[in-house]
């Protein structure tokens, strides 16, 4: 202890500690030979000039950057980055999104004018909604997000008006190596007017495989391009050609068998193939004229407590799904070409008929979804299945209310999908726009060998060069 107290003794207190540390500046050194006074300062400075509200949260952080010359750069631009900043202006990105997205909203009045006075907007057609629809499509598995949805949504409303579409929904997406496409459905009044130059077996618009019109983009954003028409040689080529989409609807498709267009024309052949294979409707709302067989009509009852209503219960069952659209042909037409020439003779138009629908016969209507067959191995080209709410809960007037979903997807067409929820049902596509089935190449076969020519008779040269020997007649007798 009394060492101890000797120590103690010799250490300087009070006023002597003071002047014992009157030069901080020479003790408080690092190892490199930076003083830790000389370093509060930067700190501080820092800390003032930067960060006067938050200067406790980021003294570590200023003090580490700031430690070490190696990081002087990094330090001044973290340090500088709030008076950098100007959040008045915009990025180039930023405003190259807010002109494409202002033009989905209505025009501002002009300042000073009455708001009452502004000009109405454009009527525009039926448009599908979008909402609603994707609230079903989440049970199948396939959502858009509240941002992408409102946007195809003002997009599809933009269209109608520009286009003068009477009904126009959202058809389905494709996906492509670089970009994906959005697919537009609509139906425009009137055929138009006639093209002299337009391809041979071509249908009409309006009838056949080109009974609606299809737009394209690959931004919901973005101005939609409307697909040209199908026509039966793009459909044949189709067929025979199974290739991956790239989002580009002027890339050349360089394929064997060779495909004489580009991927827009692709791109509607099988919008049309996949249109009139997957479209289908709840059954028993529909019915064959009694004039022609291969026309539908909607059932009308004389009351309407005794319409038939398909239930939730009801359309959980394959077989009550009817097919909705008519099929393509082999001609790569949904009708048959009228006779060209003396092919018929003078037989009636009903025997032609019956004869072009030997040849060809067409798949019949309303032919419900479990006659279909898979072409790939499945045991059924459709599947079904209820989401949601198994059980029935009991409504007003003696009625039964179902909320599941029903789910039918295609599988020779993976992607085409319809759902039934209460009294609504709608139909998409969202896949890669291909078949699903064993053939992936299709090779061109060679043209049959033709048969050796048989062979000329021999004729007599009429001017050979050395002039054959002539006997001589014998002399008549005297």
């Amino acid at each position: 202890f009394e060492l101890m107290s000797k120590a103690d003794s010799t250490k300087p207190t009070g006023p002597n500690l003071i002047k014992e540390y009157d030069d901080l500046k020479k003790i408080l050194k690092s190892s490199d030979g930076r003083e830790v006074y000389s370093h509060l300062i930067e700190c501080f400075n820092a800390l003032i000039l930067h960060y006067p509200d938050d200067a406790l949260d980021k003294f570590e952080e200023v003090s580490y950057l700031l430690k070490d010359e190696q990081r002087a750069q990094f330090a001044k631009q973290f340090l500088n980055f709030d008076n950098k900043k100007n959040f008045k202006t915009m990025t180039e990105c930023q405003k190259e999104y807010v002109e494409k997205i202002a033009v989905l909203f209505p025009p501002k009045p002009e300042e000073g004018g009455d708001p009452d006075e502004a000009p109405e907007a454009p009527s525009a057609g039926k448009v599908s909604n979008f909402f609603s629809d994707c609230e079903i499509l989440q049970w199948a598995g396939i959502g858009f997000g509240e941002d992408e949805t409102y946007r195809l949504q003002a997009s599809l409303t933009k269209l109608s008006i520009k286009s003068g579409s009477e009904k126009i929904r959202f058809w389905g997406k494709i996906y492509g190596t670089e970009k994906d496409y959005y697919i537009a459905e609509g139906f425009i009044p009137g055929t138009g007017e006639e093209d002299e130059d337009k391809p041979k077996g071509l249908e009409d618009r309006g009838t056949g495989v080109n009974d609606a019109v299809y737009w394209v983009t690959n931004d919901s954003l973005a101005e939609w391009t409307m697909l040209a028409d199908a026509s039966p040689a793009l459909l044949k080529a189709t067929r025979s050609t199974k290739i991956k989409f790239t989002g580009d609807l002027e890339r050349d498709i360089i394929t064997n068998p060779f495909f004489f267009g580009q991927e827009k024309h692709y791109l509607r052949a099988q919008i049309a193939r996949i249109s009139h294979s997957t479209s289908i409707m709840p059954g028993g709302l529909h019915k064959l004229t009694e004039d022609n067989p291969k026309e539908v009509e909607a059932i009308e009852f004389e009351e309407e407590s005794k319409a038939y209503k398909p239930s939730t219960e009801t359309q959980s069952v394959l077989s009550n799904w009817v097919h909705a659209k008519k099929s393509i042909l082999k001609n790569n037409r949904v009708s048959h070409l009228d006779p060209e020439g003396d092919e018929f003779g003078d037989k009636e138009p009903e025997e032609i008929a019956k004869i072009q629908d030997a040849r060809d016969p067409p798949e019949p209507r309303l032919k419900p979804l479990t006659k279909d067959v898979s072409q790939s191995g499945e045991d059924s080209a459709w599947t079904i299945r209820l989401y949601g709410d198994q059980i029935a809960t009991p409504g007003l007037k003696k009625q039964s209310n179902h909320y599941g979903v029903v789910v039918v997807r295609s599988t020779v067409w993976p992607g085409a999908m319809a759902c039934w929820k209460s009294t609504k049902y709608l139909q998409i596509y969202i896949g890669d726009g291909l078949k699903n089935e064993t053939k992936t190449y299709y090779p061109t076969f060679p043209p049959e060998i033709p048969s050796d020519p048989s062979d000329l008779p021999e004729v007599a040269e009429p001017n050979p060069k050395e002039a054959p020997p002539q006997e001589e007649e014998p002399a008549p007798e005297s």
